[in-house]
């Protein structure tokens, strides 16, 4: 073959146009995705910040609440503290003081690289949940 013939030339114009045509449609198709993460992105970051600052606001919570508790814990007597009242009640501070740990210690969450978890704060929400209300609980 010394040259393409009218037939393959058709046919070679046929599929560069369709090239062309659907090449301009995956470009439409990628200008819209990207479009569309990147407002998904912003939504994600605002709920990255927002949870951010709920995890500390509880942290705090959790710290200050332990705090008032060591003060009221530290004013009783001896007696009251190695008493069964004051036992239970330095596990109830110690369990407040954990999951304010628990949630200073934790990675602050931030985008993740893919649609992978952010940092897994499940479980010092859960602690924190579950934190009672009173000692004897």
């Amino acid at each position: 073959m010394l040259k393409l013939n009218k037939i393959q030339l058709a046919e070679k114009q046929k599929l560069l146009d369709r090239l062309t045509e659907v090449k301009a449609e995956a470009d439409e198709a990628i200008a819209q995705f990207n479009e569309k993460l990147a407002e998904m992105k912003e939504k994600l970051v605002d709920k990255i910040d927002m949870l951010n600052i709920a995890r500390e606001e509880a942290k705090d919570f959790a710290a200050d609440i332990a705090a008032e508790m060591e003060s009221y814990h530290d004013e009783k007597s001896d007696k009251w503290q190695e008493g069964e009242s004051g036992q239970s009640y330095a596990t109830w501070k110690e369990a407040w003081e954990e999951v304010a740990e628990a949630f200073d210690n934790e990675a602050e969450a931030e985008l993740p690289e893919d649609a992978g978890e952010l940092v897994d704060t499940q479980d010092a929400i859960e602690a924190f949940d579950s934190l009672p209300g009173d000692p004897q609980s």
